[in-house]
């Protein structure tokens, strides 16, 4: 029996992938890539009910009492890899911010320090996909939706919403119905338009999404609040990592402190840290505007105690940043690509907290004011006098806001 879907991977950026030995990558297994159509399809239906979500989801891609559902298996061996020699991570100061992690910083060296193997760009793995029996009557055209939407702002590997481990993912017979390529246009704006053109097939007008309870999905999903920008096209993949690097870091760097930095010209967020130094935060106060990029968020004073910012009383809980970064190849080179699923920050059940020290830990409120500075820009984000964000939106920005 023949598979329901044939398709090429191509890797476009280094992937943060380990293995069962340290020193190598298993490479992209059919389990992470199933998992990783999960989560996109997921982001296709904000209008479900968590139950309605679930059933749906194990019937396409199975469960523990429903069976394997999807099955994903290998057309191509993919032989082990390892770290690209001509990449190292000393050489590119994205590694050590958008990789954190994966990459660590010697302190003693003053070098960043790869600690999980690297694949490499331009390897390419083939897979055959076929649909459970039982599967709904749409069922294959929303997988290949799943993987547009995979190929245009997913990943796989260790920090992959950081832009690390994009894929150019090619069905046999193309994406259908009549998705748009996005390695064929021509340059950022036709990547731009095929995106929006892809988001229409498949979820319909932005002001047209309902979510299921609210004005906001209450998972990571589209709606009519995600908002994406297009960056110009870069000669080379690792110009478009440094890109996303360049402008994510000058971002978050005004919202904290400049290297070096006059005393008071730092921004909300070192203020707002440091005033709980000497009165401790109370109960309902306002996190750093920074937290809405994920938690935890931990800050350290040289001359104090840490600020560290979670979720639960334990400070042990995460919230993945809403904030998905990618690289899209296009005719003119790699375009580096932002992505704000906008969605309920934390479930009901679940709060933030901040502790300052050793102190208990104490409720905190976060907002979202700050991911939309970043694309828009707002006054609810005080910077320091003479300090201008360039936002994603602004016309020169070198950004092209996908409108759908």
């Amino acid at each position: 029996m023949s598979p329901d879907i044939q398709i090429t991977i191509e890797i476009v950026t280094p992937a943060y992938a380990g293995g069962a030995d340290t020193a190598t990558s298993d490479g992209l297994r059919p389990p992470v890539l199933k998992a990783l159509l999960r989560f996109w399809w997921r982001t296709m239906h904000p209008e479900l009910a968590p139950d309605q979500l679930f059933k749906r989801e194990s019937l396409l891609f199975g469960s523990t009492s429903g069976g394997q559902g999807l099955r994903v298996v290998p057309t191509a061996p993919w032989r082990t890899l390892t770290t690209d020699p001509k990449d190292t991570p000393e050489r590119s100061p994205a590694h050590g911010y958008l990789a954190y992690g994966p990459v660590v910083r010697d302190t003693q060296k003053r070098v960043n320090v790869l600690k999980t193997p690297r694949v490499y760009p331009a390897q390419i793995v083939k897979f055959s996909l076929w649909l459970p029996r039982n599967a709904y009557p749409n069922a294959k055209t929303e997988i290949l939706q799943a993987l547009w939407l995979l190929s245009a702002f997913g990943g796989f590997g260790s920090r992959s919403r950081r832009g690390w481990g994009s894929l150019d993912v090619r069905p046999d017979g193309g994406f259908e119905p009549d998705l748009p390529g996005l390695k064929s246009a021509a340059d950022a704006r036709t990547v731009a338009a095929n995106m929006a053109a892809g988001l229409e097939i498949i979820m319909g007008p932005r002001t047209a999404i309902t979510p299921y309870g609210g004005t906001l999905p209450g998972f990571t999903a589209f709606s009519q609040d995600s908002v994406i920008a297009v960056g110009d096209a870069m000669p080379t993949i690792k110009r478009a990592v440094d890109e996303l690097f360049k402008v994510y870091n000058r971002f978050r760097r005004l919202l904290g402190a400049y290297r070096p930095h006059d005393p008071g010209d730092v921004g909300p967020d070192h203020d707002l840290r440091a005033g709980w130094l000497r009165n401790p935060p109370s109960p309902g106060d306002a996190a750093p505007l920074g937290s809405a990029f994920g938690l935890p968020l931990n800050a350290h004073f040289t001359d104090g105690p840490s600020v560290d910012i979670g979720v639960g009383p334990d400070m042990k809980g995460r919230r993945a940043s809403p904030l998905l970064m990618s690289v899209v190849p296009c005719r003119r080179g790699f375009c580096p690509v932002f992505l704000w699923l906008r969605s309920e920050f934390l479930p009901p059940t679940q709060h933030a907290f901040a502790k300052v020290g050793g102190a208990n830990a104490t409720m905190v409120t976060v907002t979202d004011d700050a991911v939309n500075a970043f694309f828009f820009g707002t006054t609810a984000v005080p910077l320091p006098p003479g300090i201008e964000w360039p936002y994603l939106a602004e016309p020169g920005s070198g950004f092209t806001e996908v409108s759908w």
